[in-house]
């Protein structure tokens, strides 16, 4: 079954501009699938790091330790979207010196919809580098959306790798938001070389 996307204000900036430099907002209208696909497949798990799923009492544990001050007016849009649908959850914890990276693959199969939202947490003094490769045939159709909070504590760091490879057809929303305490680190690096159309945002506070 399709569902119909009409929105109209993805990614607002914090301070508007000039209209016409039509870098304010973005809209998205779109028909898609409103089955989830199950496309994402964990490649690498490093000694230090767990995953929970969907069902699992210690994701809830992980989502309710997430600051409420993380969430921004650009990501409004992003987070009706991905609610409206059954969204997969997934929460990261890493504990200690993570030597390895953590990698997961998502494989995009042609007309599906994938939407998820992750959780990451690093404890204090953990350092983990973790790696989302989106992809998918070269003239594939399809809806990929995703929502990943990060949430760095006293001397950690992070080092989110989002690499989008989707097909030229494909349509791509990713929204990040992160949190960082006293003293700790994170780095994100948004590689977007594939897909029709991209909404990429990213919003980090700092405390």
């Amino acid at each position: 079954m399709k569902k119909n996307l009409s929105y109209h204000n993805i990614n607002e900036i914090p301070y508007l501009t000039w209209n016409w430099i039509k870098i304010n907002r973005a809209s998205l209208q779109a028909k898609v699938e409103e089955e989830i696909a199950d496309c994402a497949r964990v490649k690498n798990v490093p000694k230090g790091t767990k995953i929970f799923y969907d069902g699992d009492s210690k994701l809830n544990e992980i989502e309710s330790c997430l600051p409420k001050t993380m969430e921004h007016k650009s990501s409004e849009d992003t987070t009706k979207i991905i609610n409206s649908f059954a969204a997969k959850k997934m929460g990261i914890l890493a504990q200690g010196e993570c030597e390895a990276p953590l990698i997961i693959n998502f494989d995009l199969k042609d007309g599906k919809t994938y939407c998820a939202k992750q959780s990451i947490v690093a404890e204090e003094n953990a350092n983990i580098t973790i790696i989302f490769d989106y992809t998918s045939n070269k003239d594939a159709d399809g809806f990929f959306a995703l929502q990943t909070k990060i949430y760095a504590k006293q001397n950690s760091k992070i080092h989110l790798i989002k690499v989008q490879l989707l097909g030229e057809n494909a349509i791509h929303l990713d929204d990040t938001q992160s949190l960082a305490e006293e003293n700790a680190s994170i780095k994100i690096t948004q590689i977007e070389l594939g897909s029709k159309k991209a909404f990429v945002n990213v919003t980090s506070n700092l405390e």
